[in-house]
């Protein structure tokens, strides 16, 4: 069932210190167990959002808890502001192609932490448009993301180079 507009913008603010978000299949070879364990061992104290279904997401919500939304599908159009929303998009994939997410991420201004895997490192040059991190590397995962969210001049850096790099 889609997700209305309101509701999106009511569960993503409705939250205190920084949003990560993924969007996606709930798959676990879209690294979103990975990016649980990240979560978990994280110092910084973040959320996440998962936009998008799949098998993984009952493991996903008892793993997490209050950590995490879960907004389920979401209608194309609507996706913009989840983006927004976010102060970091993560793709901790462990297969791709060129993934659409990431350029729809870096278009909005969204910094961007992924996986060095496919064709990744081909939109996603590394301390430029985003950063790279190890595959299957939780720990790799939570570092690039908290330096990320602790390091402003980085952050707008990052947003601003994604959004050339689409551009």
């Amino acid at each position: 069932r889609p997700v209305e507009s309101d509701v999106v913008e009511t569960r993503i603010h409705d939250r205190s210190g920084p949003l990560v978000g993924f969007v996606g299949g709930l798959h676990e070879y879209k690294g979103v167990l990975d990016l649980a364990e990240a979560i978990e061992r994280s110092e910084r104290d973040f959320r996440v959002v998962f936009a998008g279904d799949g098998p993984e997401r009952e493991r996903l919500q008892k793993r997490l808890g209050d950590q995490a939304v879960f907004l389920g599908a979401v209608p194309y159009d609507e996706m913009p502001a989840v983006y927004h929303a976010l102060d970091v998009f993560v793709l901790p994939s462990h297969t791709e192609g060129i993934p659409r997410t990431v350029l729809e991420a870096q278009a909005t201004g969204t910094p961007v932490v992924a996986t060095h895997v496919g064709g990744v490192p081909d939109i996603v040059t590394d301390g430029e448009s985003g950063l790279l991190c190890e595959l299957r590397s939780p720990d790799a995962l939570a570092a690039r993301i908290e330096v990320v969210l602790g390091d402003s001049a980085l952050h707008e850096r990052l947003a601003e180079g994604g959004r050339r790099r689409v551009v």
